[in-house]
């Protein structure tokens, strides 16, 4: 990747590094940009006003931008995806767009499709950092599909899991003996799940194959019973699913964006956006 040397942060600004001033210097920094009941707002203003509010949005937004173009470049597909999406949502009711928009908190559709346009390339960008590590990521996260029943009632539990033993259906079974916790069909699990017990989770890591659990494996606090079937073990048949659940994981997604901008020797020339970004992406920087 070439390196990402971040000196724009919003087009209306022409900033230039200045290797004895630790701030960005703006061209035409007394310009006026606007005026307001005479008082005139300098391009400084502006500037200075950004970086002090917006700065890490600002600078991760360009970065996510800057790295696509130089690791996928092709947005067409992306293109066509925000577009069928609006589509969708005019479909009904243009009127309904548009409240949605309000609630949503934009003030315009193309801020909307701009920040689609910015999450499906992040979301992309993740993606290939999955797909380039893949090996890697099966070994750290021991990925499985599984369906479970669970029930707060133990006896209820046990009788399920015999039935199932004997070749009853597992959906029925739940929809028999099971809260409405999970539905019985097949979900990715791996070693940072959080929507199952600790138990159950340690339970489902301790196996390395296709099989129903031979026992009721209960919560910590005693209250919940669970019954589980792992029913697919092979990282080839369940990638799909292992990165679409890995492109959710807020981790994930800081390791996949972080693992980019270090590969790009990313720099940056302004003491304040630097200040902002070692406070909320210190991992960023290298300089």
């Amino acid at each position: 990747m070439r390196k990402l040397s971040l000196i724009l942060l919003v087009a209306i600004f022409a900033l230039s590094g200045c290797s004895t001033d630790p701030y960005a210097e703006i061209s035409a920094n007394e310009e006026a940009v606007i005026s307001v009941d005479d008082k005139e707002y300098t391009r400084g203003q502006f500037y200075e006003a950004l970086v002090s509010t917006n700065a890490t949005a600002l600078v991760t937004n360009k970065l996510i931008d800057m790295i696509y173009q130089e690791e996928i470049g092709d947005d067409s597909e992306i293109i066509a995806e925000v577009n069928d999406v609006i589509d969708q949502l005019k479909a009904s009711d243009e009127s309904y767009f548009n409240l949605y928009l309000s609630y949503m908190g934009y003030t315009s559709e193309e801020a909307y499709i701009n920040d689609m346009m910015l999450f499906s390339k992040q979301d992309a960008l993740v993606g290939k950092y999955i797909e380039d590590n893949y090996d890697s990521m099966i070994e750290e996260y021991q990925p499985k599909m599984v369906r479970m029943l669970q029930s707060s009632d133990k006896e209820a539990a046990n009788t399920a899991l015999e039935l199932i033993k004997d070749g009853a259906d597992f959906k029925e079974m739940v929809a028999t003996y099971g809260n409405d916790n999970y539905t019985g069909e097949p979900q990715l699990i791996h070693n940072a799940s959080t929507n199952v017990s600790g138990n159950a989770l340690l339970a489902i890591q301790s196996y390395d194959s296709a099989q129903i659990l031979d026992a009721v494996v209960v919560n910590v606090e005693g209250t919940l019973f669970n019954v589980i079937e792992i029913v697919d073990v092979d990282p080839i048949s369940i990638k799909e699913d292992f990165i679409a659940t890995l492109k959710q994981d807020d981790t994930i997604i800081s390791e996949a964006i972080t693992s980019f901008v270090r590969a790009g020797n990313f720099t940056v020339y302004d003491k304040n956006v630097y200040e902002a970004l070692l406070e909320s992406n210190p991992d960023f920087l290298d300089q």
